[in-house]
């Protein structure tokens, strides 16, 4: 049998981008690699009311609001919350010295929504987050 056809190249590009969540916008860099758009782990103290640890070891980032913690696995390409663990439909990426999160999977995860205007950019809504006024 004919070997399969190599996977195509990723081609990924950094683009600076509005996006707004839950009513509160601000400029951040967007990864967007083919049709998906990741945004840093990090960006998400910028928005909400959240602690981020990191363990570079385990490749394990931690987020903490409101007395509950969820962790992002980027080996294993799942999150973890209130003991259970969701595997996510886009991969995790570490690119560049950062964690970039798929932003559908991250509002999903969440119970919150995303969606796309070609005028206004990314809106995403996560109601059980608490954003921080700018």
């Amino acid at each position: 049998a004919p070997a399969p056809p190599p996977e195509p190249p990723v081609v990924a590009t950094i683009q600076t981008s509005v996006v707004k969540i839950n009513g509160v916008s601000r400029a951040i860099d967007l990864r967007v690699e083919n049709g998906v758009s990741y945004l840093k782990i990090r960006d998400f103290e910028q928005f909400f009311k959240v602690t981020i640890t990191w363990d570079p070891s385990t490749k394990v980032a931690g987020i903490s609001a409101g007395g509950e913690t969820f962790n992002v696995n980027a080996k294993d390409n799942t999150v973890s919350l209130g003991g259970e663990t969701k595997k996510l439909n886009k991969p995790l990426r570490l690119a560049d010295g950062r964690l970039w999160f798929p932003v559908r999977d991250c509002a999903a995860i969440a119970g919150g929504t995303v969606s796309f205007d070609p005028l206004w950019g990314i809106t995403i809504d996560i109601p059980v987050l608490s954003v921080k006024k700018a």
